[in-house]
């Protein structure tokens, strides 16, 4: 029997069953894939979590120190930072050196293995798994989700699954029109959704884009824009389209368990990036297993710990990035506009603005007379931003 079971094995799963590792637990990791890392993502950390977590340069693609934002009428908007901010990572790469280092560390890895149903009792965990056709029972003494959000299992072991749901498209491309992010807020999207253009390499970027209306017809429309502009590009990869948590969930542990990542909704809802808000939970989760393994004590009480940790560290957040969120896609583009020059004319985009903590920035634009001055003077965007808390 094992300590912990870890299903899924992205950035918060496998960094779970490293830190488990680390502390001497028996822990196995399970996916149903066997090329892990691939899920869809930009791939852009903060240079805050490449030194944290020290991620090998050789897995580093771009370094971002800036970049520019397009308004809804085209205006251009430059951020420029006296260091870089953000790194694009080789996702898939950097995913594989993860689950690879908890192997190193004495944790098991089996891939190729789709979970079918899980049975918590009183005596452990029992996870029952099909791969190459066969269905394996693996024991455990306490389980963590890390497969992403809203997966059918979260209901099975008690926990609760966001209903927050940002829709995303992104494409892989050749150009060399391109060597800085270029975010694209409503530029060519609809009301709900913003755009990226962000390089991977000499040559190299993404496409892609988060909103909540369907993707793929949104991605024409994007892409169609881009042509317009004279953008000059070639596709490499056919769209690929998948689900966001825009939205912590209510509860993220359970009697012998804990969600971890997507599952427990721990996502910028600004931007839909999520791997460091994954890792540093992940480190909190193996934590209080850690403790509720030496006590043999799996209680939910026990268990909540966990929720109060990242929630002291991630939950201002989340909640001010919703509710940011929810600003966004009330305003006209007439107001997003006039909100996004006010913000670059009067300072607020300068000097250092996290790109982990976006409440920094919120409550700076608040604290501004000029841009809450903007905001006066836009119809209606009180009772918007009223509806948005």
């Amino acid at each position: 029997m094992f300590d912990v079971v870890v299903i899924g094995a992205g950035p918060g799963g496998a960094q779970t069953a490293l830190a488990l590792a680390e502390r001497g637990r028996s822990v196995t990791l399970l996916d149903t894939r066997y090329d892990i890392g691939n899920k869809i993502c930009t791939g852009i950390v903060s240079t805050q979590c490449v030194e944290e977590y020290s991620i090998p340069e050789g897995l580093q693609w771009f370094t971002a120190s800036g970049a520019t934002v397009h308004t809804p009428t085209g205006r251009s908007i430059v951020i420029n930072r006296s260091e870089s901010q953000a790194v694009a990572l080789d996702r898939e790469s950097f995913v594989q050196h993860l689950a690879s280092s908890a192997v190193k560390t004495g944790a098991t890895l089996m891939l190729g293995h789709r979970v079918t149903d899980v049975d918590i009792n009183k005596f452990g965990v029992r996870v029952s798994a099909i791969a190459n056709g066969r269905t394996e029972v693996i024991e455990a003494r306490s389980i963590v989700l890390a497969t992403g959000f809203q997966a059918p299992l979260a209901a099975q072991m008690g926990l609760d699954a966001t209903h927050a749901i940002g829709l995303a498209a992104q494409l892989e491309i050749e150009t060399d029109d391109i060597d800085r992010v270029q975010v694209y807020a409503r530029r060519y999207l609809p009301q709900t959704s913003f755009g990226w253009v962000s390089p991977t390499g000499p040559g190299t970027a993404h496409i892609g884009l988060l909103g909540r209306e369907h993707p793929r017809s949104v991605l024409q429309g994007f892409t169609d824009g881009l042509d317009s502009d004279g953008f000059k590009y070639q596709p490499t990869s056919r769209p690929r389209f998948w689900g966001v948590p825009l939205r912590a969930s209510r509860r993220s542990y359970a009697y012998r368990c804990l969600a971890v990542g997507d599952a427990a909704g721990q996502i910028k809802p600004t931007t839909g990036g999520g791997i460091y808000y994954a890792m540093k939970a992940a480190d909190m989760a193996a934590q209080t297993l850690d403790d509720a393994l030496a006590r043999d004590d799996f209680s939910k009480g026990r268990l909540k710990k966990y929720e109060d940790s990242w929630k002291s560290l991630l939950g201002k957040e989340l909640r001010i990035g919703y509710m940011a969120r929810l600003f966004y896609e009330r305003l006209t583009d007439a107001e997003l506009d006039r909100i996004l020059v006010a913000a670059d004319s009067s300072g607020i985009l300068d000097g250092d603005v996290s790109f982990d903590h976006h409440s920094v920035l919120v409550t700076k634009a608040l604290k501004s007379s000029l841009f809450m001055s903007v905001l006066g003077a836009v119809p209606g965007v009180a009772a918007r931003l009223a509806l948005a808390r």
